[in-house]
């Protein structure tokens, strides 16, 4: 089983000058700053001298080359010194800007982006990847320093951000050789909408229950890009289906039922979201059912809560392509539910995750602010599975039925768990998430949408994990 979402965190080192080289990119000659040039060369980091130039050429202030001469110098320069590294810095967040994301890909491209293409396949972390001249990972609290090539800085120095389809490209102002460049607060994050840049088209479930269509405007999604589905030429990101009575309205207010994307629409996304719809008792034929598990092997990615969890891995599939037994313990189906609020435990290091306890106990992010690390709190738990198979699935957070953590320190059932696909597969396409959390029904205060979403109350501890795994369902698998 491979490791999720593993965070990395990469400096790198760069060099001084005694006086620092502009690299502008409004196509000026980015000479030495703060002072007419007299003649004299950059020594690589030793300070310039003072002395007269002793190489032949002449020197017009123009901006130098990797050597440290000057445009124009034909000379030889005495001491010229290691070519210095200049790099850019920063923090990644989400979408709204609020939450720093730990594992995002930055890179300088080195020329078109691949393109994406909306649909399931088996993509992997190669194939979504772009020619880049560096490329680091976002440490867990967000931050990242890549190393950038100037060469071509007067058409623009461009950055990249990207998880999976996630994807968005800035182009920096100006930047300055042989140091680091500070990329200003709110500028490094994933994109609100199609605009801005790439975001995975996804199937949502609207239902009575929850409204995780609420969750997503929070998190910074433009409610422009979450609309009724209607054809499979709609360009909306976050298309919306039922498999209820939705607690929200839309326009147009009759939505297409889940059953439906089962039949004619599942191949069109690359992911799904399925929020609780209160009962267990949805239903599915066998050929709408084998849709699902065979789109899920294909490479699509499932972000499953409660009921529909149940319904599509234990209840309806448990004979058929994904035995019940081969993720996790199940039990009868029907919901036990905890003390709540519950008190439910982040798992850290082998054989568990490493990257949710440590993102969710930072000050940043404040997941853990109620109980302490590993602790969060969630409010409508639900029991279903009570342990999950080591060797095909990863369990991510656990709870205890009575919150009795000083007696019971491990739990006795599962919060969230997920598992690649094909189950049990040598190369994994797919990916699906177990979550037994809920989004708190009250993010959802008024009738319809998006005016009936709560956007003003800061995210609970258990949205927040919410969130962090939908960036882990949509990530690209190596």
């Amino acid at each position: 089983m491979r490791a999720r979402f593993a965070l990395a965190a990469w400096l790198a080192a760069g060099c001084t000058i005694s006086v620092p080289d502009v690299v502008s990119l409004d196509g000026g000659n980015g000479g030495e700053a703060g002072r007419p040039d007299a003649g004299h060369h950059v020594d690589g980091g030793k300070g310039d001298t003072g002395a007269p130039d002793t190489g032949s050429g002449t020197d017009a202030g123009h901006r130098r080359d990797s050597a440290g001469r000057e445009a124009g110098d034909t000379g030889t320069l005495k001491d010229s010194g290691p070519p210095c590294t200049t790099t850019v810095s920063g923090t990644v967040f989400d979408p709204a800007g609020a939450l720093p994301l730990p594992n995002i890909t930055v890179f300088q491209p080195t020329g078109a982006l691949t393109k994406f293409v909306d649909g399931v396949k088996c993509d992997t972390c190669a194939s979504l990847s772009s020619p880049a001249f560096a490329s680091t990972t976002s440490a867990t609290d967000g931050t990242f320093m890549l190393p950038i090539d100037v060469s071509g800085g007067a058409m623009g120095i461009h950055v990249v951000f990207q998880t999976g389809h996630w994807r968005r490209e800035i182009t920096l102002p100006s930047v300055i050789a042989c140091m680091n460049n500070p990329i200003a607060a709110g500028t490094a994050r994933l994109p609100k909408d199609r605009t801005e840049g790439d975001i995975p088209k996804t199937a949502i479930a609207m239902s009575s229950l929850e409204s995780p269509e609420c969750l997503l405007v929070k998190m910074g999604i433009s409610a422009s890009e979450i609309q009724p589905y209607q054809t499979p030429t709609d360009l909306a990101r976050f298309q919306t289906f039922t498999n209820g009575i939705p607690k929200l309205t839309t326009t147009p207010a009759s939505l297409p039922m889940v059953p439906t994307l089962f039949d004619t629409a599942l191949d069109e996304y690359t992911s799904v979201f399925f929020p609780c719809d209160g009962t267990a008792t949805t239903t599915a034929t066998a050929t709408e059912l084998a849709s699902f598990v065979t789109w899920a092997d294909t490479g699509g990615r499932a972000f499953l809560d409660h009921y529909m969890g149940v319904v599509l891995i234990h209840t309806q599939l448990a004979t058929t392509s994904w035995p019940a037994t081969a993720t996790g313990t199940w039990g009868s189906g029907t919901g036990l539910t905890p003390t709540a609020p519950a008190q439910g435990m982040l798992l850290a290091g082998s054989p568990g995750p490493k990257g949710l306890e440590a993102w969710m106990a930072l000050k940043a992010v404040g997941g853990t602010a109620t109980y302490g690390a590993p602790y969060f709190g969630t409010s409508t738990p639900k029991e279903e599975v009570t342990a999950v198979n080591a060797v095909t699935a990863t369990e991510w957070a656990r709870g205890q039925t009575t919150n009795a953590w000083a007696t019971d320190p491990t739990g006795d059932y599962t919060l969230t768990y997920s598992f690649d696909t094909p189950i049990g597969a040598k190369m994994s396409c797919g990916r699906v998430i177990y979550n037994d959390l809920h989004v708190p029904a009250t993010r959802a205060t008024g009738t319809t949408f998006p005016a009936g979403c709560d956007t003003t109350t800061a995210l609970a501890e258990d949205e927040k994990e919410f969130e962090y795994m939908i960036f882990v369902s949509t990530a690209c698998i190596p």
